[in-house]
């Protein structure tokens, strides 16, 4: 995951989430799982300048948050996802107030024999519900489905 990122602060506090996902634009009660924002492979954030890394196949575009202002809209990942359309989206999410995100499956945190979304979107920053922005760590286990009916689903005792 780039690690140039500013942290995407306003006067009033943070950016709340947006309604949908800025790839598929399902809302989350749709798809479940959690907000992503960022991950090695995709991203989508506000930096005060673009740091880039070599391409690899991920390149990264960004586009001045407006006129005025030294921030710029970053994105990053698949060259057939991550298009100018959804640059350009991003931007209309920021200034309208609200954080972009991305859901887990278009976000390849989903469960490889059921397709739903994994307990813990391991490697990925997720977006809260109050514009909060934490880091799941990838940790030496197999992630568990929150999917009940599937094999992969594991009870915590709850």
């Amino acid at each position: 995951m780039p690690q140039d990122r500013t942290p995407i602060t306003r006067t009033d506090g943070r950016y709340r989430p947006a309604e949908a996902c800025l790839l598929c634009d399902r809302q989350l009660r749709e798809t479940g799982g959690r907000r992503l924002t960022a991950q090695q492979e995709r991203g989508v954030h506000l930096s005060s300048d673009l740091r880039g890394s070599p391409d690899r196949g991920l390149p990264h575009h960004a586009i001045r948050l407006s006129e005025d202002s030294p921030l710029q809209v970053v994105t990053w990942g698949e060259r057939e996802t991550f298009t100018t359309d959804v640059l350009l989206k991003a931007r209309s999410e920021f200034l309208a107030g609200r954080h972009p995100w991305f859901c887990q499956p278009c976000g390849k945190r989903s469960c490889p024999h059921c397709g739903a979304p994994l307990r813990l979107p391991m490697g990925s920053d997720v977006l809260d519900d109050d514009g909060g922005i934490t880091h799941v760590p990838i940790v030496p286990v197999a992630p568990d489905c929150s999917n009940p009916a599937c094999d992969k689903f594991e009870s915590d005792g709850d």
